[in-house]
């Protein structure tokens, strides 16, 4: 009967200990919290934002977050999720993570000069993406470009205090963002820059769009990219070996900027790099550039090759000609020579080409007998300085034939899908598309006309777009039938 009475009381034990253990951890579970979408939403804060953020944000952010330290302990669910929840949304419009991200704080807030200003930048990669983060308390900024200086939506060159590798395109000090404030597209200097590189143009800039806050305000969609200048991620020339970057410049004066005049044609040009260039460097320039005069002027295709590089020479002027640059006589047009040989390129500033010009200011540009208004599309454009000789060797003719038509699968794949895939223009707006429509949208950028230089745009994103696509595709038609 004892032993009964035992096992009996064994059972009850167990079974109390049982439903003791079950209530107990009933009664905790149920007070256990899920800070899991707490603890993200602090992870998506970055850490230089009360650098970069604007005061209100960083002031808020920083309210949100020492509450939730200090009462991280007693919070329930239903707090925790709000708390979640309104800091997700204060950082949601720094945190979107379809485009890399560029953070400036300058000292200047104005920056109303074309001088360098003290800056802090950071740069944040797309979420996922195999670049780091890169911050700068000591970086520098300013305002330029020329005619795009002048417009609302300012162009910058931002320069660190170290070489930094920005977004996987190489270590440098310089780097550019491109406003394409006269490009209601805003994606033709990144079609050309594509377009470049695809047919082997050397020393193309690389470049990605990105979402640019200064001084904690949304500012826009910008093309950040390399800038040109002599570097081993750059233009690899050595100009302590007689190597030299040049443009034409019809006229333009920039400080520091040594010019010269061709010595037969007469043609002006700058020199970029080197930037101090002595007396005898400009005598060897000149010389050089005086053979390669010399050369066309005896008509001499053979002696001219030798000069020059064929290959550069004709997909510069292709991509020239099919985009219709506007400048290409004028200024942004550049050259340069490497081990005695005059190459052209890089191509630079397309933002008013493909159409994209004034028809009264750039009236020969956009009118043409029976063709009427708006016929930019319609005529040889870009067959001046050099070019316009090399039109007159039969030579350059037959190879220029050749390879246009070499490159049609190239050209027609800018406007329209193709056996290379989803179009140019249609991939773009796949990545950045929202990008673009921020710029219009949270920004505010205008698509009205508000400079003289660009045609009157169309009055939506999307037309302006489609303009864009319709008139590559009749370019290359007249193109097709003109260069033969």
């Amino acid at each position: 009967m004892d032993r009964k009475n035992k096992r009996c009381k064994d059972i009850l034990l167990f079974a109390t200990i049982t439903i003791a253990a079950f209530l107990l951890f009933f009664i905790v579970g149920k007070n256990i919290i899920d800070d899991t979408k707490l603890n993200s939403a602090l992870e998506e804060v970055p850490e230089y934002y009360t650098t970069f953020f604007s005061e209100s944000v960083s002031s808020h952010l920083n309210e949100l977050m020492v509450y939730v330290k200090e009462n991280e302990k007693t919070m329930t669910q239903e707090t925790v999720d709000e708390y979640a929840k309104e800091l997700q949304e204060v950082i949601k419009s720094y945190t979107v993570t379809d485009v890399p991200h560029v953070y400036i704080t300058a000292s200047n807030e104005e920056l109303y000069d074309r001088e360098y200003h003290s800056s802090s930048i950071a740069i944040a990669p797309v979420e996922g993406g195999e670049s780091e983060e890169i911050i700068d308390f000591s970086a520098k900024i300013k305002i330029r470009g020329n005619s795009t200086a002048e417009v609302a939506k300012k162009s910058y060159t931002i320069k660190f205090s170290n070489k930094q590798d920005v977004l996987g395109m190489g270590a440098a000090k310089k780097w550019i963002l491109s406003a394409n404030a006269l490009d209601r597209s805003l994606m033709r200097n990144k079609l050309v820059f594509d377009f470049a590189a695809t047919i082997g143009l050397a020393y193309t800039p690389d470049s990605t769009f990105a979402d640019v806050w200064l001084n904690g305000i949304f500012i826009g969609n910008y093309l950040l990219s390399e800038s040109i200048e002599v570097a081993p991620t750059r233009v690899d020339i050595d100009t302590e070996q007689g190597d030299f970057l040049i443009e034409r410049e019809a006229e333009r004066v920039s400080a520091g900027t040594t010019y010269f005049t061709t010595p037969i044609y007469g043609y002006r040009f700058g020199v970029n790099e080197p930037e101090d260039i002595t007396e005898e460097q400009l005598e060897e320039l000149t010389g050089f550039i005086e053979k390669v005069e010399k050369a066309i002027e005896a008509r001499d295709w053979e002696l001219f090759t030798s000069l020059i590089d064929e290959k550069s020479y004709i997909d510069y002027y292709i991509l020239s000609e099919l985009f219709k640059e506007v400048d290409i006589d004028y200024s942004s047009t550049r050259f340069y020579i490497k081990n005695g040989k005059l190459y052209a390129g890089p191509t630079w500033d397309y933002d008013l080409s493909a159409g994209n010009a004034d028809g009264d200011f750039y009236y020969d540009y956009n009118y043409h007998e029976s063709f009427g208004p708006d016929s930019s599309y319609i005529g040889l454009w870009c067959n001046v300085n050099f070019y316009s000789y090399c039109y007159e060797f039969q030579e350059f003719r037959d190879a220029l034939g050749v390879r246009y038509n070499e490159l049609q699968e190239v050209i027609v794949n800018l406007y329209k899908d193709n056996p290379l895939g989803i179009n140019q223009i249609d991939s773009l707006m796949e990545k950045y598309g929202k990008s673009f429509d921020r710029n219009y949208t949270t920004a505010g950028w205008t698509l009205r006309k508000d400079y003289i230089l660009p045609r009157i745009s169309e009055p939506t994103y999307e037309q302006n777009v489609e303009y864009l696509r319709v008139w590559l595709e009749k370019r290359n038609e007249f193109l097709l039938d003109s260069i033969k």
